[in-house]
């Protein structure tokens, strides 16, 4: 099997942990997820669907976090957009500001060449600014890649160094915007690097539900021949927060 078999294990094994974890009142569960839908029928026929869900659990200084998000488009009976990303997270905190993390992601996007994409990786934290309104994360870390192409390019496998930023300013208890910056490198071919950005603005419209905003960038320096560099996702929905 081409994809690494300890990798998906790690992500099925959250599942079962984060249920388990549920019943524990000692342990911090977060859920939060929204969703986005449009469908036309008649002169046009569109449907687009965004869903995204994350469940995190705390307990001490350990945190697990369990992630999937999907962006799925269709024009009459074609498929024109289908991205699809998951993985988990475990972040151990050593004080208040420091802490390292692991994690493991699978995500593939056939329209931008990418058949199947599994990174493993670790990493530091350093919460530079920790302040009731505004908060900014500061990672640095190594990941292992292994990548397939949709087209008979050869699968690469390589060493990625990344770097991300995340900063979140809170108007209110429960309105914030948010923006995330990643920066992922090939150290062993210079000029394969990827950025993925995402901007978003949530507020609150009953208890428990809100409207979220969110633009997405995602480019490629390096993408494969017949593709393009940049995938631009604007989406609006409904989000949930437990």
């Amino acid at each position: 099997m081409r994809a690494p078999i300890f990798a998906l294990a790690l992500t099925l094994a959250t599942l079962p942990v984060a249920l388990h974890a549920q019943a524990k009142p000692a342990k911090a569960l977060e859920v939060t997820a929204d969703l986005g839908f449009v469908n036309t029928s008649g002169n046009t026929e569109v449907t687009t669907l965004t869903a995204n869900y994350k469940v995190g659990i705390t307990t001490g200084p350990w945190k697990l976090t369990h992630y999937f998000g999907a962006v799925y488009g269709r024009l009459k009976d074609s498929v024109n957009t289908s991205i699809w990303r998951t993985g988990v997270r475990a972040d151990r905190l050593f004080t208040e500001r420091f802490g390292l993390f692991g994690l493991v992601n699978y995500d593939k996007n056939r329209f931008a060449g990418i058949a199947g994409r599994w990174e493993q990786g670790v990493g530091a934290q350093w919460k530079a600014v920790a302040e009731a309104e505004d908060k900014l994360d500061l990672e640095l870390g190594l990941s292992a890649i292994q990548q397939q192409a949709v087209t008979a390019v050869p699968d690469r496998n390589f060493a990625s160094g990344r770097t991300a930023l995340i900063y979140k300013h809170n108007f209110t208890d429960k309105t914030f915007a948010q923006q995330n910056i990643e920066y992922l490198t090939n150290l062993q071919n210079g000029p394969d690097w990827r950025i993925n950005s995402e901007t978003s603005l949530v507020a609150p419209l009953s208890a428990g539900f809100a409207i979220k905003l969110s633009y997405v960038i995602r480019y490629q320096n390096l993408p494969d021949p017949g593709f393009r560099a940049t995938d631009r996702i604007f989406a609006t929905g409904i989000q949930y927060t437990y």
